[in-house]
């Protein structure tokens, strides 16, 4: 319960009284929590000029509390009130705000400012922040020396990542001489809060000595923290020691145990070695049943050189019980069988023996049949027979015209015979000729193949890798403008959903990201 004389003071404009009781409503732990109340004394005290009220207020305003409209521009006007009679707080709170442009038109010269006036007055937050504009160049002129400078501030506070950051600079060499001693330092510090990729650095430089003493024993307690706290690369190296011929004990048990929890998280090195080991034999017995499920394991993620495996292995029962349907449902997913017909069916299968212009012979003669059908069918048609069996085939053919021609080279015979379907393949389809320059299209036809892309994907038409290339060509779109209006947030975002399903150019291309500690994102050609 409130204390009444608390409450009379503030009702008889005690500044400090009014902030209090504010703060009183605002804060859970006092059992009566209600922002409409503490908005209330907050912005009495506020406009008397009250700084930490002022701050408060903007805290409720900014996203909007229960029983308090969101205002954003209001929650600005006090952040700045409070901010320039030197409330820390407030003073980061405002720079984040022009940082990421919330309430405010993003001005990074701005949330430099702010974050030197909080980080000068010893906010943590504020001077990592400003350690990290430093490093990007963003609102300031770009200097790894200030950077470190900022970021051994956080550090010296115990803070990992500021720690991670400065073991990165020493061990690559940036913006200081390169000092593996110092580097491994700084991973340490950070590797004994539980930082799993300081974790992983420390280890490594155990295992090798560099900077630090080599200690092999120490490498892998290292390396094991790392890798139990989902680090691929550090599971990947302890499947490396433990397959022998180093200074530790040889385990294969273990050895298989890492490289299969990195080759789940798509490590491409540890999915590769693991199959090298299964097929020579070198793990413990039943190798064909352990391949058969890092490949099952590995096309769930998009792989389609597994989807290819399961297929197979489905066909002929190697390493499962043979199971023709689940054999054709794998080949369905890696080679875009797409119908049931049985000519489009042997197109599709001279396309994946490479013969295209045998592929398109198919499709001839399977258009032919179904003109020729094409009048019964009319006839079950009014008979009650539904119409969609007929459009799917005639789609179905089309789509796989304009693949073959695309793969002919032929762009232009591509383009017209993707644009008489609306076959979630034909989409892709444009999209890759577009991709690709082939073909020059004029904004109206881009449009179009934006919307085309947004509306079918993801597809269950399409196998994964199709999805993936999709997904892929929308975040080339956004990037440059074509067809949408330029956003390299939402190109970063469907880069991401490529590369996780697999797609390799993606992630290629997710590396041309530069990504703040604010989320920001700085696309480098």
């Amino acid at each position: 319960m409130i204390d009444k004389q608390l409450l009379e003071m503030a009702e008889s404009n005690d500044i400090e009284s009014q902030y209090l009781v504010g703060l009183y409503y605002f804060e859970k732990e006092n059992g009566e929590l209600n922002y409409g109340k503490a908005l209330y004394w907050f912005e009495k005290a506020a406009q008397a000029g009250h700084a930490k009220a002022q701050n408060k207020a903007g805290n409720i305003l900014i996203d909007g509390e229960d029983g308090v409209a969101q205002n954003i521009e209001q929650a600005i006007f006090w952040y700045l009130k409070a901010a320039q009679q030197g409330n820390v707080a407030a003073q980061y709170n405002l720079a984040a705000k022009y940082r990421v442009g919330k309430g405010v038109a993003q001005d990074y010269e701005q949330a430099a400012f702010w974050y030197t006036k909080a980080a000068n007055q010893g906010d943590i937050d504020a001077q990592f922040c400003l350690a990290a504009l430093y490093e990007e160049g963003l609102g300031v002129e770009q200097s790894y020396h200030i950077a470190i400078q900022w970021y051994k501030k956080v550090a010296i506070q115990e803070d990992s990542e500021a720690q991670y950051k400065l073991g990165e600079f020493y061990r690559k060499g940036i913006g200081v001489e390169k000092n593996y001693e110092t580097a491994m330092n700084w991973y340490k510090s950070a590797a004994e809060k539980s930082h799993p990729q300081a974790q992983y650095h420390l280890g490594m430089g155990y295992w090798g000595g560099s900077g630090i003493n080599q200690d092999s024993e120490l490498a892998v307690h290292w390396l094991s923290l790392a890798a139990e706290h989902g680090s691929s690369a550090g599971q990947t190296m302890l499947g490396m020691i433990y397959s022998g011929g180093t200074a530790i004990e040889e385990s294969l048990e273990l050895a298989e145990y890492w490289y299969n929890k990195a080759a789940e998280q798509g490590n491409d090195f540890a999915f590769v070695t693991l199959l090298e080991k299964y097929e020579k034999g070198e793990f413990a017995d039943n190798s064909k049943e352990k391949t058969f499920r890092v490949h099952e394991n590995n096309a769930k993620l998009g792989r389609v050189k597994s989807m290819l495996y399961l297929s197979s292995a489905y066909l002929k029962g190697i390493g499962c019980e043979q199971n023709p349907v689940m054999g054709v449902v794998w080949a369905d997913k890696a080679a875009e069988i797409g119908t049931a017909k049985e000519m489009y069916m042997a197109a599709r299968g001279w396309i994946l023996m490479g013969d295209l212009n045998i592929a398109i012979k198919f499709y001839d003669d399977a258009l032919k049949n179904f003109q020729k059908a094409k009048n019964w069918l009319h006839k079950a048609i009014e008979n009650g027979y539904s119409q969609n069996g007929i459009e799917d085939s005639f789609n179905s053919i089309f789509s796989g015209f304009g693949e073959c021609y695309y793969r002919l080279g032929q762009h232009s015979e591509a383009v017209d015979f993707f644009l008489k379907t609306e076959k979630d393949s034909a989409t892709v389809g444009l999209g890759l000729i577009w991709l690709k320059g082939k073909v020059k299209f004029s904004d109206k036809d881009k449009s179009h193949i934006f919307s085309r892309l947004m509306k079918v994907l993801p597809s269950i038409e399409l196998d994964e890798r199709e999805n993936s290339i999709g997904y892929y060509i929308v975040g080339e779109m956004f990037q440059y403008g074509a067809g949408v209006s330029q956003s390299t947030s939402s190109a970063y975002e469907y880069f991401s959903k490529a590369s996780d399903m697999g797609l390799d150019i993606a992630t290629d291309m997710l590396k041309k990201y530069k990504k703040t500690v604010f989320g920001e994102l700085k696309f480098v050609e």
